[in-house]
C-alpha cells in the first residue's frame, strides 16, 4: 500500500514570489517589444504624397473654304484676297475659315508662316492674312499675327471656340510665268501654352 501524499497549499510567499517572477517576465517581453519597434523606426520610413490632375478637352480644327485668288495673270502682282471681306480686288473671291474648338476659357497659341503654290512653272509665295475673332462673325474681328495668344470663347471647362478668316496676298509673277494650276496647303498651328 501506498502511502498518502499530503497536499498543502504553498505558502503566501511562495505565491508572491511566483506572481513577482511572472511580472519581470512580462515586463521584460514589453520592453523587448518596444525596443523592437523603435528600431524599426529608425530604419525605415514613409511619406504619403497627394496627387491631382486636370483633364482638359484636347483642340480639333473645322475648315470650310479655301484661298482662292481666280486667274492671274503672268507679270503682274496679284491682287490681295481680303480676310475681311473675302474680295480679290474689285472681283469676288474665296477665303477659307477655320473653327479651333478646345477646353473653354483656356488660352491658346497660334503660329503660321508663309507658303508656296507650286505648279508648271516657277513657285508662287502666299503671304497669309488672319483674322479672327472669339465669335462666329468676322464684324469685329481683329488680325492676328503669327507667335501670338488668344482665349477661347466659353467658360472653363465647357467647350470653347476661336474662329480664323484666312486671306492673303501673291508674290509677283514674272513675265514668263508658266501658265497652269497653282496649288499648297497652308498650315496654321494652335496649341495650349
Amino acid at each position: 500500500m501506498k502511502p498518502d501524499i499530503e497536499m498543502r497549499p504553498s505558502s503566501n510567499s511562495e505565491q508572491v514570489l511566483g506572481v513577482n517572477i511572472m511580472k519581470r517576465v512580462l515586463l521584460a517581453s514589453t520592453i523587448t517589444f518596444a525596443v523592437a519597434q523603435i528600431a524599426f523606426a529608425q530604419n525605415s520610413a514613409t511619406g504619403s504624397v497627394p496627387l491631382a490632375a486636370t483633364v482638359i478637352q484636347g483642340l480639333t480644327t473645322a475648315i470650310s473654304g479655301q484661298c482662292n485668288f481666280g486667274t492671274i495673270v503672268a507679270g503682274t502682282t496679284p491682287n490681295a484676297l481680303s480676310a475681311q471681306t473675302g474680295t480679290v480686288g474689285s472681283s469676288s473671291g474665296n477665303i477659307a475659315e477655320i473653327t479651333v474648338t478646345g477646353n473653354g476659357g483656356n488660352q491658346v497659341n497660334i503660329s503660321f508662316g508663309t507658303q508656296n503654290l507650286t505648279g508648271t512653272g516657277n513657285a508662287i509665295t502666299f503671304t497669309p492674312s488672319v483674322y479672327g475673332n472669339s465669335s462666329n462673325t468676322q464684324t469685329g474681328a481683329s488680325q492676328i499675327t503669327t507667335a501670338t495668344s488668344k482665349n477661347l470663347s466659353g467658360a472653363t471647362g465647357s467647350a470653347g471656340n476661336y474662329y480664323f478668316w484666312i486671306g492673303g496676298s501673291l508674290s509677283a509673277l514674272p513675265a514668263n510665268q508658266a501658265p497652269g494650276t497653282y496649288s499648297g496647303t497652308w498650315t496654321l498651328t494652335v496649341s495650349y501654352p
